[in-house]
């Protein structure tokens, strides 16, 4: 059997990606659609839950020191911390 060349093997590659089913795609879509929606909300929950174990931890920080904690400890801005707290626009629980 004849090794094919890496020039070959790129040729070959348009015939490999118009032989895949896009209906199949769109499903995956949805399905993760659906679980980012999840993952966000399991986040937002796990915020809240760091946000009250930190404030019961530290009765003497301001808030904004344990926004600021939250943010740093998740990765995110402390402006998102205090939506996600306060249920602002699409944090809101539906």
């Amino acid at each position: 059997m004849k090794k094919k060349t890496l020039v070959e093997l790129f040729l070959t590659l348009p015939k490999l990606t118009k032989s895949l089913t896009f209906k199949k795609m769109k499903h995956m879509k949805c399905d993760n659609t659906q679980q980012r929606k999840e993952r966000l909300q399991k986040r937002n929950e796990k915020v809240r839950q760091l946000f009250e174990e930190l404030s019961a931890k530290h009765p003497q920080w301001k808030v904004d020191a344990l926004v600021e904690e939250v943010a740093n400890i998740m990765f995110l801005s402390p402006r998102t911390i205090v939506a996600i707290l306060s249920f602002q626009g699409g944090y809101a629980e539906r």
